[in-house]
């Protein structure tokens, strides 16, 4: 049972009662061996690098409880293409990211890094940010001067770029 997941709080308190609980926290080392390189096998990322940084992050945003564990990286011991990092991320990953974080885009963005990252097309996720005068014509002059745009949009084509990934770690920037 996770922690993190508090809808199960009345039978966690009937199972505590009758079982010993072991802290299970993620074991980055386990992915210290794992280096995911870009197509040309010119660039790598180190899997338990970047797990380090997404958690510490994910610690200082919610609790130690949130933190990604190794196991969603484990495929990547029998097959670390860019491709199986991509659906890693894509599928399994931002959703959880996005439950952890209620949809909270920023934040998500935060735990990639994104705001970081110099070039565009190696963020993760991409703020619409529209100007001020699209929300005018949406909302009128006198709405639209106090609202922030807070629409966000996948940027698909970061998932099969390493620099990507290595940016979670702020390098190669």
């Amino acid at each position: 049972m996770n922690t993190a997941d508090r809808s199960l709080a009345g039978l966690d308190i009937a199972l505590r009662r009758r079982f010993t609980f072991k802290e299970m926290p993620p074991e980055p080392k386990l992915l210290d061996d794992i280096d995911v390189f870009d197509v040309d096998g010119e660039y790598a990322v180190n899997i338990g690098q970047m797990l380090i940084k997404m958690n510490e992050r994910i610690e200082v945003l919610l609790d130690r409880d949130h933190c990604l564990g190794h196991a969603y990286f484990m495929p990547l011991k029998s097959d670390s293409s860019i491709k199986n990092l991509a659906f890693i991320f894509r599928q399994q990953i931002l959703p959880l990211l996005e439950e952890y974080f209620f949809e909270d885009w920023e934040r998500i963005a935060w735990v990639l890094n994104d705001q970081n990252k110099k070039q565009p097309e190696h963020r993760f996720l991409k703020n619409v940010s529209a100007d001020l005068s699209s929300l005018s014509n949406l909302f009128g002059d006198k709405v639209a001067g106090s609202l922030q745009d807070r629409r966000w949009h996948i940027n698909e084509a970061a998932f099969s770029r390493i620099e990507s990934y290595h940016g979670i770690l702020g390098a190669l920037e």
